[in-house]
């Protein structure tokens, strides 16, 4: 079994989900819908991804809870100058 569907995968998430954050399932679902066609494209069957990654909706999910985790964690580190933004 090859690689190709899931390092095609890897990058169309670092291409078009790089501060993506969602829980919402509907963007989820599109999101998934969007890369599926974007293999098309690309002449890579989507069976060749399901068969690497399982669940493209699962793995897009878990990237989104990544970033929030991530932009949760660079807040937490930003000093609190105590000033207000207006």
């Amino acid at each position: 079994m090859s690689t190709r569907g899931a390092n095609f995968l890897e990058r169309w998430m670092a291409e078009h989900l790089p501060e993506m954050v969602t829980d919402d399932p509907t963007a989820l679902s599109d999101l998934t819908d969007q890369v599926m066609e974007a293999a098309d494209r690309e002449g890579i069957d989507v069976s060749e991804i399901y068969e690497e990654v399982g669940s493209v909706f699962e793995v897009i999910a878990r990237r989104c809870s990544t970033v929030e985790d991530r932009i949760r964690k660079d807040r937490s580190r930003q000093p609190n100058t105590g000033e207000i933004g207006i």
